[in-house]
């Protein structure tokens, strides 16, 4: 899935002709559907960040008309919530202080940090839902870090995360 698409894939069922695809929000109401032969669709035009249900029911042609299964399958999936965009300032001494743009949709944020520009990253800090600001505390002063922070969305037990933001350096105070 990206921020604004979904793909649904499923396993065939034998005998049938093919598949309807549907797109339910939050309250289970339908807000896109199509039928395919394919076992996969992707869904688009869609808005970051966002909690949907698929739902896939078998059919097979019979006299020409559609006759559909009883059963069919959900599945709850969220699209991908979008990239923050980071900011960092270091006025204290070892201390990096950094804010972010509050993305829609998130359930929470994930901040990490390296002495190195493309590796080495670890865990800064994660952050709750809303929460668009934190620290990173015991840097060494004088030194070049890099910062990068991705928003992630929770659906049962499923995490979805966002892409990482640009890495943003700061010189240690």
């Amino acid at each position: 899935q990206t921020t604004t698409t979904l793909k649904a894939s499923w396993s065939k069922v034998t005998g049938a002709t093919g598949y309807k695809v549907e797109l339910l929000n939050s309250s289970g109401k339908v807000v896109k559907s199509s039928t395919t032969t394919k076992l996969t669709y992707t869904f688009s035009k869609l808005s970051a960040g966002t909690t949907y249900k698929v739902r896939v029911t078998a059919y097979k042609t019979i006299s020409g008309a559609k006759k559909y299964s009883l059963v069919s399958t959900t599945l709850s999936t969220a699209t991908k919530p979008a990239t923050p965009t980071l900011k960092v300032t270091s006025t204290k001494k070892g201390i990096a202080n950094f804010t972010w743009t509050n993305v829609a949709g998130e359930n929470g944020y994930q901040v990490y940090y390296s002495a190195n520009k493309t590796s080495g990253f670890k865990s800064a800090a994660s952050y709750k839902t809303n929460v668009a600001k934190g620290s990173k505390s015991k840097l060494t002063s004088k030194k070049t870090y890099y910062f990068k922070v991705r928003s992630f969305k929770k659906v049962g037990s499923t995490t979805i995360y966002g892409d990482w933001s640009k890495g943003v350096s700061v010189k240690i105070k």
